[in-house]
């Protein structure tokens, strides 16, 4: 279970000409840890991921991008290398762990493809964004006496602090939860699903993850007939980092921490 981006693409379209033709888009997203009083055991873990690929661009307004297998992909925390990434499909490294974030820490990620280097690096990762929900809290619960008449609707308002008036980029999710188990997928979130979600998020416009609050819709968020049970909300911020010189305008790389909520909704 975890807040964090699929990088499978399979094309994208450029709006101008690349200088470069290797595209890297790193991330780096640790998950939510349940708060105690939902009762569930998950470890907080990091998911680390580069897709690396290829780019040619025909026209001004058209290019493609295929995967780049066979690279050697490796992640640094303040210079000092703590994993290095499989590949799980073409052109998309994969690590994972327990103990990969720490907020304040350079994260670099470097991917070796014959004697050229490439890489994507955030300096200064920040730490879990203050996140409040509506209503009353104890302990990083919220509880609802009913879903109908307590529980905000038609949206459900996820807010955030921010330091300055243009917030990171954040990601938001609702999981489920049954017994000790918080389910494998969210029932919500703003995360990139695919590779258009993620096109738009990584190279063309981000302003719609830079909100202080976000409002998705309850009755999609808190689905359980009729909307009673427990659940987990997290929300993720990401730091825009940098990325080497030899590759494309379109690479980007990304680095966030999760705060989290429970959220109880007693009766109908």
């Amino acid at each position: 279970m975890r807040i964090a981006a699929a990088l499978a693409l399979a094309a994208l379209t450029a709006g101008c000409n690349l200088t470069n033709d290797t595209v890297l888009v790193a991330m780096l997203v640790q998950s939510p840890a349940p708060p105690a009083g939902l009762g569930v055991t998950a470890p907080q873990t990091t998911a680390a991921q580069v897709y690396l690929g290829r780019t040619s661009v025909t026209s001004p307004s058209a290019g493609d991008v295929k995967p780049l297998s066979g690279a050697t992909v490796r992640l640094l925390r303040d210079g000092t290398e703590i994993a290095t990434l499989s590949e799980v499909q073409p052109g998309l490294y994969e690590a994972t762990g327990d103990t990969f974030y720490q907020a304040g820490s350079t994260f670099r990620f470097t991917a070796q493809v014959g004697s050229d280097q490439y890489w994507g690096e955030v300096q200064g990762a920040p730490a879990a964004p203050a996140m409040t929900l509506t209503g009353t809290q104890t302990a990083d619960i919220y509880t609802y006496p009913s879903y109908g008449n307590d529980l905000p609707a038609p949206t459900f308002p996820i807010q955030r602090a921010c330091a300055s008036p243009i917030c990171d980029a954040a990601f938001y999710g609702v999981w489920s939860v049954s017994g000790t188990t918080v389910s494998a997928t969210p029932n919500c979130t703003n995360a990139p699903q695919d590779a258009v979600a993620l096109l738009q998020f990584a190279f063309l416009d981000d302003t719609a993850w830079r909100v202080q609050t976000f409002a998705p819709s309850t009755g999609t968020c808190f689905p359980n007939p009729p909307g009673v049970g427990d659940y987990l909300v997290g929300l993720a911020a990401l730091k825009k980092g940098t990325t080497s010189g030899n590759t494309s305008i379109a690479s980007a790389a990304y680095a966030g921490t999760s705060d989290a909520a429970g959220v109880i909704v007693s009766g109908p």
